[in-house]
């Protein structure tokens, strides 16, 4: 969830700053990097919303697949969600092998859902969504592999039945104003968690100090929705102090290397942090 916060932070923090920097251009490039390596989220699902007779998750060839938005709003009476997750060898620096997985799924809707869940194609348990009438979220741990094998891909399935406000009323099609969307989906690798956030609190730290410390009077003409800038502000922007206190920034920006997130280096990584 924190991770999901991240990524929605960074367009706000990056559209302050001035483009043509090469210092920006590095910084960008370091953010970036970073926040692949981090990412542990499954963001491609598919949906199947004609075989949903009987328990067998549907060939992944079945021409009912289609791609979906984790965010897209269900509303069918009965369908098939799939997505495919993998465990690489070394994750936020610490190696995963013979390691515990979970699968931390945000389910949001309106309603009661009664569900299924698989795991490469195999039934692992059922459980229940009570949502109500109004629309909140409603979060669900799921064990994947309680010893991992690195760079395995699995396919992770669920089937759900929307039971509407009233699931005593027998129903052929969903009730309407009741729906089902996956807000989101990430792979909790318990043994690297407290690595992740470490990282991810530098990553947040990297993005902030980009739009604090690489400030620059705007070139254009400002119109009347712009907020004019602190004349104090500008004057300290333009002083010794504060390009020292950017190039060192930058420098210390620099010195760490995004490879090593995804070598087992603990050593080197601790000394480049």
């Amino acid at each position: 969830m924190k991770k999901i916060a991240l990524f929605g932070f960074t367009v706000l923090l990056l559209a302050g700053l001035c483009p043509g920097s090469a210092a920006q251009e590095d910084i960008l490039n370091r953010i970036d990097r970073l926040e692949k390596q981090l990412d542990n989220r499954i963001t491609e699902w598919r949906i199947n919303r004609s075989l949903t007779g009987g328990m067998t998750v549907p060939d992944p060839s079945d021409p009912g697949w289609t791609p979906l938005s984790p965010r897209n709003a269900v509303r069918n009476h009965k369908f098939w969600i799939a997505g495919d997750g993998s465990v690489p060898a070394v994750f936020a620096g610490v190696e995963l092998e013979n390691s515990p997985i979970r699968l931390e799924c945000t389910f949001r809707g309106v309603g009661k859902v009664t569900a299924d869940f698989f795991i490469d194609g195999k039934k692992q348990e059922s459980f229940l969504l009570e949502f109500g009438n109004q629309a909140r979220d409603i979060l669900r741990t799921f064990s994947l592999m309680e010893n991992a094998s690195t760079g395995k891909a699995v396919e992770v399935a669920f089937r759900f039945e929307n039971r509407g406000r009233y699931p005593i009323i027998h129903r052929e099609r969903a009730e309407p104003g009741t729906y089902l969307q996956i807000s989101s989906a990430v792979l909790h690798m318990e043994k690297a968690h407290e690595a992740w956030l470490r990282l991810s609190r530098f990553l947040l730290d990297i993005k902030i100090g980009s739009i604090l410390l690489d400030f620059s009077p705007a070139t254009s003409p400002p119109d009347e929705r712009s907020r004019p800038v602190n004349p104090r502000y500008r004057e300290y922007a333009e002083s010794q102090s504060f390009r020292k206190m950017r190039a060192d920034f930058q420098r210390a920006v620099m010195d760490f290397d995004p490879g090593l997130i995804s070598r087992h280096a603990p050593d080197k990584l601790e000394k480049s942090l």
